[in-house]
C-alpha cells in the first residue's frame, strides 16, 4: 500500500503590525463672541423734558425727525413728551435739539391711592416689585447704544466690553407733581421722593448688584411720578450733553439760555417766516448768544446780538470766535 501523503503544513500567519499615524495638531478656531441681544426688542417708550409752553413745537421736531407711522409723540403733562418708537431709532433722539433731558421707560402704572399710609404702602411696595422685575439690562444696553452708537475696535471694544460687564453705580432720583402741575408734597402721595427713591434703589441693588452711589454715579434711575400716574427709567442725557451745531461754541454762564429753549424759540418764529424772506433775529440781552447762533445754525437769517453788560458783551465775543472756530474746523 502506498502511504498518504502528508499534508503540508498551513504557513504562519504574519504578525500583524501596528501603523502608528502622527496628526498634527490642527488649530482650535476662536469661538465667535455671542451677540449682544437686541435691548428692548420692537418698540420702546421714551419720556423727553421740553420746554414749557413749547410743547406742540418740540413734538412737531420729534415727529419730522424720527418720522414714521410707528412713531407716537403724545403730551401727558407740561414740559414732557411721552414717545414711543422702535428700538432701532431710539439713538435719534439724541439729535432732538427742542428736547432736554431724555428717559428710557422700562415700567408704567398708576398708584393704588392717594393720601393714605395704608396706600402709600401699597404704592411703594409695588414700586419696589415693579423695580425688580423691569429689564434693566436691556435698559442699559440701549442705553449704551444710543450713548456710543459705534463701539471700538481692537483693544477699546474688549476694555467697552469689561466696563459693560462690570456692575454700574447707580442712584434713584424721583420727580413727583400734582394733578395741577404743582410741586407735590408727602400728604398728597402719601410718601416722600426720599422714601421712594430709597425703596425702588434697594429692590434694583438687589435684584441687579448694582452698586448704588448717590455722588459717584454711573446711572441714574428716574421715578417720574404725574399725579396718580407713575413711569420707571434710565436717564439717558439731558441738556448739558454735548450738541452738534455752532452752539457749541457759546460761552455758557450761570444764567445762559439753554439749546433747548433757544431752538424752539427759533423753530417758532421761523415757522412764521416759511415760504417767505429771511428774517432778522434780534436779541438785545443776548448774553452768550446762543438764540442768535442757534437761530443762524439751521435757519437763512441775520442775527443781531448785543447786551447792556460789558462782561456779556465780551462773553459774545468769544462765541462768536469759538462757532466761527467750529464752522471753519
Amino acid at each position: 500500500m502506498t502511504p498518504e501523503p502528508e499534508p503540508e503544513p498551513e504557513p504562519e500567519p504574519e504578525p500583524e503590525t501596528e501603523l502608528e499615524l502622527e496628526l498634527e495638531p490642527q488649530p482650535q478656531p476662536e469661538p465667535e463672541p455671542e451677540p449682544e441681544p437686541d435691548p428692548l426688542p420692537g418698540r420702546t417708550v421714551v419720556f423727553a423734558s421740553v420746554s414749557t409752553g413749547l410743547e406742540g413745537i418740540a413734538a412737531a421736531e420729534a415727529a419730522e425727525a424720527l418720522g414714521g407711522p410707528t412713531t407716537s409723540v403724545a403730551q401727558p403733562c407740561a414740559g414732557r413728551l411721552r414717545i414711543e418708537l422702535a428700538a432701532a431709532a431710539a439713538p435719534g433722539l439724541l439729535a432732538l435739539r427742542c428736547v432736554g433731558q431724555v428717559t428710557l421707560v422700562v415700567a408704567e402704572g398708576t398708584l393704588s391711592g392717594r393720601g393714605s399710609a395704608e396706600a402709600a404702602e401699597a404704592d411703594l411696595a409695588g414700586l419696589a416689585e415693579r423695580g425688580r422685575r423691569a429689564d434693566w439690562a436691556g435698559a442699559l444696553a440701549l442705553r449704551r447704544r444710543m450713548l456710543l452708537p459705534a463701539l471700538p475696535s481692537g483693544g477699546g471694544a474688549a476694555a467697552a466690553a469689561a466696563a459693560a460687564a462690570a456692575p454700574p453705580r447707580f442712584r434713584v432720583t424721583c420727580k413727583r407733581t400734582t394733578a395741577d402741575d404743582g410741586r407735590a408734597t408727602s400728604v398728597e402721595h402719601g410718601f416722600t421722593s426720599v422714601r421712594a427713591a430709597s425703596a425702588l434703589g434697594g429692590a434694583i441693588a438687589a435684584t441687579t448688584g448694582w452698586i448704588v452711589s448717590l455722588r459717584d454715579h454711573e446711572v441714574e434711575v428716574m421715578l417720574i411720578v404725574e399725579a396718580d400716574r407713575w413711569a420707571l427709567g434710565l436717564k439717558v442725557g439731558d441738556s448739558a450733553r454735548p450738541r452738534a451745531g455752532a452752539a457749541e461754541g457759546v460761552m455758557l454762564g450761570s444764567t445762559a439760555l439753554k439749546v433747548p429753549l433757544a431752538h424752539a424759540m427759533s423753530r417758532l418764529a421761523m415757522s412764521r417766516l416759511a415760504g417767505g424772506p429771511a428774517g432778522v433775529v434780534c436779541d438785545p440781552f443776548a448774553g452768550g448768544g446762543t438764540l442768535g447762533l442757534e437761530a443762524c445754525s439751521f435757519w437763512p437769517v441775520f442775527s443781531l446780538n448785543g447786551d447792556v453788560h460789558e462782561k456779556e458783551v465780551a462773553r459774545l465775543g468769544r462765541s462768536l470766535a469759538g462757532a466761527a472756530g467750529q464752522a471753519s474746523a
